[in-house]
């Protein structure tokens, strides 16, 4: 259950986060997606961009070609 939650980006967990941020860009249609958009996006969804490293970055791509891929 905890796993489909954080798949969701319903936790607040360090993946949760990556996948709530993945799925809005992705609902968003922003193509391309680069810097602007990511930051847009925390102000969106109340995260601090600072939050992520360049390692949560990457994820969030892998995240949205899966999501996209579905």
């Amino acid at each position: 259950m905890l796993a489909a939650m954080e798949d969701e980006g319903i936790l607040d967990t360090r993946t949760g986060r990556i996948n709530r941020v993945a799925k809005f860009l992705v609902d968003q249609h922003w193509n391309p997606i680069g810097m602007d958009e990511f930051y847009e996006a925390c102000d969106a969804l109340d995260l601090d961009p600072d939050y992520f490293d360049q390692e949560d970055l990457h994820a969030i791509e892998r995240k949205i070609y899966r999501l996209l891929g579905d």
